[in-house]
């Protein structure tokens, strides 16, 4: 029926602009060939249908750009999934778009991750045969979180929910609020996120698509 077209249409673009786009072009008034990509994106989650959020740094990746980098961007996410009131399936998301306020708190704050993935809890159950899982505890008030983080050559995914006695969380949930906590608001004019589909459309696939948050 409609209310479950919409329902799942508010589910998918949410979780893509959760995810954020795969480039960010500056306004025309800054330069006219240039663009950001993600370097870490922390996403948090309190349960699978109340609120949820994501931090993400991008950098200056334009192709053949030698000098003169762009100063580094974060871009800030919160979803509120128990919305449904929009009658053209669009999420309740609010983003904001931020410059650093310290660049060396981040850039310690990235290297303290990069430099931790090894310790990443992942217990082995070897052969999957019957649905198997990992014997772990949650931590109390346990949080679902994921890490997407990239050194420039290689990338890391991880989820999780949070466990008993987990550094590991520990250091991403403290990672996410110093992000944050640093993000220094800009106008979103003239800015525009690139995806790799047009995801206001009811069908897929579609060519790249350009959104301006309008």
């Amino acid at each position: 029926n409609e209310f479950n077209r919409l329902f799942r249409k508010r589910k998918r673009i949410g979780w893509k602009l959760i995810a954020g786009p795969r480039m960010l072009v500056p306004p025309k008034a800054v330069t006219d060939h240039g663009w950001f990509e993600q370097d870490l994106r922390i996403t948090l989650q309190s349960n699978p249908f109340g609120k949820t959020e994501s931090i993400i740094v991008y950098t200056d990746d334009t192709m053949n750009k030698e000098e003169d980098f762009f100063a580094p961007v974060l871009r800030h996410c919160v979803w509120d999934q128990t919305d449904h009131s929009s009658e053209n399936g669009w999420p309740n998301v609010k983003i904001r778009l931020g410059s650093i306020q310290d660049q060396s708190a981040v850039h310690n704050c990235l290297t303290r991750i990069q430099a931790s993935v090894g310790q990443m809890p992942f217990p082995t159950i070897g052969l999957s045969l019957a649905r198997d899982v990992p014997d772990v505890e949650h931590a109390t008030n346990s949080r679902a979180y994921e890490l997407h983080v990239i050194n420039g050559l290689q990338a890391i995914e991880y989820s999780s929910w949070q466990l008993e006695n987990d550094p590991f969380a520990k250091l991403i949930f403290e990672a996410y609020d110093l992000l944050v906590s640093q993000l220094e608001p800009i106008d979103k004019t003239g800015w525009t996120e690139r995806y790799d589909q047009d995801f206001k459309s009811d069908t897929f696939p579609h060519p790249g698509w350009y959104w301006d948050y309008t």
